[in-house]
């Protein structure tokens, strides 16, 4: 018979964008720079967050892009805001999707001269 050509996805469905309210542990103390950010989608599984760390506006790209694979989530190494040499970059193993009530925590770390760990927890609102 005629050779038949499969295309197989193995991303589960991904529905993470939208706007959550923040609460985010800078080295184990709490921080509030801000008390809401909204996650964009920029492709199958990738989303762009408005914020990142304890800064407001820096300029650049604001937030920093991760990954959702079937509640599992990455942030890749990448520069601040697509703009600074410091590196956002996720810890891994760290970072999950609660599937029963839609909280996301993230866990990354900014590393310069310095380096800090941000544990966020998002809430959607």
């Amino acid at each position: 018979g005629k050779p038949v050509s499969v295309t197989l996805n193995y991303a589960c469905d991904s529905n993470l964008d939208g706007r959550y309210s923040v609460v985010t542990l800078r080295d184990g103390g709490q921080i509030s720079p801000y008390s809401t950010v909204d996650f964009v989608k920029t492709g199958v599984g990738e989303y762009r967050t408005s914020k990142v760390g304890h800064w407001g506006d820096i300029g650049g790209t604001p937030g920093f892009t991760f990954y959702d694979v079937c509640g599992v989530i990455t942030v890749p190494k990448q520069d601040l805001v697509a703009l600074y040499s410091n590196q956002v970059e996720g810890v891994l193993g760290q970072s999950s999707v609660d599937e029963n009530t839609g909280i996301i925590t993230i866990t990354y770390t900014i590393k310069s001269t310095w380096e800090s760990t941000y544990v966020t927890v998002y809430t959607p609102m």
